[in-house]
């Protein structure tokens, strides 16, 4: 054999390894983008679970709730679920419950999926607080009133507790009176 065409073979087996590398590496990079993906599967398997806890009641959906957990442990959809869980199973907020909460507003202090109804849950629950979560609530709520008044106004008015919905008026005006003053600061700035 000729060294040229040793060459010209050893250069097309080198573009063929080339090829195959690079279609191989696209490859793997779509499967794992896929939701059927291992990498895709623990999401998918927590949805199925919070699906089961929405369909069911009592242990069950406490069951499944945790389950969901064990797939997706920094759900913090999830951690409030299950506070209410709890809270539902022993008519009053134990410590399970609060340490749910608690879990809920560490994995996303601000929301924002979970915001709203969080929120309402624990200004209902607001004399069976302590006062590390009361904290939360306020800190979560006063930042609603600052980025989003209207929202945050119709959250509080929909509050039936009357230590809960005291507490969430005076944290509002706090938060909408923050969100005033760095509005007007932002435009005295501009002109």
């Amino acid at each position: 054999m000729k060294s040229s065409t040793r060459y010209r073979l050893k250069l097309a087996v080198a573009a063929g390894l080339a090829v195959a590398t690079t279609v191989g590496a696209s490859m793997a990079a779509l499967a794992l983008s896929r939701p059927d993906s291992a990498v895709g599967f623990a999401a998918d398997l927590a949805q199925v679970h919070e699906a089961r806890a929405d369909r069911t009641g009592g242990a069950v959906a406490m069951a499944e709730t945790r389950a969901a957990l064990a797939q997706a442990p920094m759900n913090a959809a999830h951690w409030a679920r299950l506070s209410w869980l709890e809270r539902q199973a022993a008519g009053a907020m134990t410590p399970e419950a609060m340490k749910a909460l608690e879990r809920s507003y560490a994995v996303a202090p601000y929301g924002p999926d979970v915001t709203d109804w969080r929120l309402a849950f624990a200004f209902e629950q607001w004399s069976q607080l302590d006062p590390s979560l009361r904290m939360l609530a306020m800190d979560e709520l006063r930042t609603l009133s600052r980025h989003r008044p209207g929202r945050a106004r119709t959250l509080v008015g929909s509050i039936r507790s009357p230590g809960g919905r005291m507490a969430a008026r005076l944290t509002f005006n706090v938060g909408d009176r923050e969100g005033r003053l760095a509005r007007q600061a932002k435009a005295g700035a501009a002109t």
